[in-house]
């Protein structure tokens, strides 16, 4: 289909190729803010229209059950999926991430914002975020373009996932391993790595790697307690030495 001056669409193309292989779209819009050409298959129309709201609802049934694993006060999935500002951040979150992806990053960003408006969390939608996490209160949370969070990690009020200055292009914010907890207010700055199972202490300001399965905490953050196996009860001596 090809758009003619006023904005109007109409269609062109081989039947034997739109019976086989898709068919060919040229979007123009009037101000020519948009202007791509795109080859599109019948499996690929099902993949961005229809795969992705199927994601979005496998993402909402994990981090509901991700909520009630990690709160206490979480009596059911019902209350889970109406009040809990987590829930409705990371579900809004998946589709700006969609737009995001495919290059429509203004209206990524409104979605983000108006997001951050109704529930104090701001997420980047460039960030990448598993399935399965949970952001228990959620008010201060800002987590940046290019951090990456894995399933089950748990982050408190305040907590910020960002960069160390004003430096652009490549990976500039944290990667959160799996089943890591970032308790309230804490700051970790830059490309570093949260290790898995490790424990960041409220008000820790982290800009060095954390070991697997470590407990951190201070300003700067210091390595408290190491476990050798995230199922261990007993814990390794306490290090009092600065974090390399």
């Amino acid at each position: 289909m090809r758009p003619d001056d006023k904005g109007e669409v109409t269609l062109y193309g081989d039947p034997s190729v739109i019976g086989k292989k898709g068919f060919r779209a040229e979007v123009k819009w009037n101000s020519g803010v948009i202007n791509r050409l795109y080859r599109i298959t019948y499996y690929d129309a099902v993949k961005v229209f229809l795969l992705p709201g199927v994601i979005r609802m496998k993402g909402i049934v994990k981090d509901i059950k991700a909520a009630l694993k990690n709160d206490p006060a979480a009596r059911n999935w019902f209350e889970v999926l109406l009040t809990y500002p987590s829930i409705k951040a990371l579900h809004r979150y998946r589709i700006a991430h969609f737009f995001y992806k495919i290059k429509f990053k203004l209206l990524a960003r409104m979605i983000s914002q108006t997001t951050r408006f109704w529930t104090g969390i701001e997420i980047h939608p460039g960030a990448r975020i598993a399935k399965g996490v949970f952001i228990d209160h959620g008010s201060g949370v800002v987590i940046g373009e290019t951090a990456v969070i894995e399933e089950g990690v748990v982050i408190f009020q305040g907590v910020t996932l960002g960069g160390k200055g004003t430096e652009r292009g490549g990976k500039r914010h944290p990667t959160v391993k799996k089943n890591a907890v970032i308790y309230a207010g804490a700051k970790i700055l830059g490309n570093i790595t949260v290790g898995e199972n490790a424990i960041v202490g409220a008000s820790s300001v982290v800009r060095h790697d954390v070991p697997d399965n470590a407990t951190v905490a201070g300003v700067p953050a210091k390595i408290i307690r190491i476990r050798t196996c995230p199922c261990e009860c007993l814990l390794k001596e306490p290090v009092s030495e600065e974090m390399p």
